[in-house]
């Protein structure tokens, strides 16, 4: 569920700067004194602004998707494949435990 949680805010966020860097006209008119300070037009800080809301904004929620979906594949092999002994240092693990010794047989 909280795949799809964030996979739902990350598309909406993505779509949105997607839509305000390729836009080619202006949304917020009331934006046109606050641009001057900084040299640009309406229309290249609105672009800049969804080009930011694009790109690094989007980081976090791959990174979140990814852990994710890193963890709903551990739990989802070591429940249905039998892979849990394997993943717990089991005896088909490769790994060395401490009662891995020879039992005496006399």
């Amino acid at each position: 569920m909280a795949i799809v949680v964030v996979l739902l805010v990350a598309i909406q966020a993505t779509a949105l700067g997607a839509i305000l860097t390729l836009a080619t006209a202006p949304w917020y008119h009331a934006h046109l004194v606050t641009t001057r300070v900084w040299g640009l037009t309406q229309l290249e800080d609105q672009q800049l602004a969804g080009a930011i809301m694009w790109i690094p904004a989007s980081i976090p929620y791959l990174a979140a998707l990814l852990m994710l979906a890193a963890r709903r594949l551990r739990t989802t092999a070591g429940r249905d494949s039998g892979l849990a002994p394997v993943l717990a240092g089991g005896p088909y693990s490769g790994r060395a435990q401490s009662d891995d010794r020879p039992i005496n047989t006399r």
